[in-house]
């Protein structure tokens, strides 16, 4: 039993160090390799491109806009001091 386990731990360690071998030559190719940085997006960056803000989100602020200065000066006139 005890034999057994050896020779698979073995085989494992070695497999282990035959892919490593092997794969190690094609890990440090990968890494030559240039990555986009954020200065780079600025070269590609196209502003005609860019949506413009919708008529309708203007004009649904305005309308909240207006909805919440009415409702605060509503709540305003309600108002009453308390009692002394």
């Amino acid at each position: 039993m005890r034999n057994a386990t050896v020779i698979k731990t073995t085989r494992n360690i070695l497999v282990c160090i035959i892919l490593f071998c092997a794969l190690a030559p094609a890990l440090l190719g990968q890494s030559s390799q240039t990555r986009p940085t954020p200065r780079d997006h600025y070269k590609t960056y196209n502003v005609e491109r860019v949506p413009k803000p919708k008529k309708r989100m203007k004009t649904r602020f305005k309308e909240f806009a207006q909805t919440c200065s009415v409702k605060f000066i509503v709540a305003f006139l309600k108002w009453e001091p308390a009692p002394k």
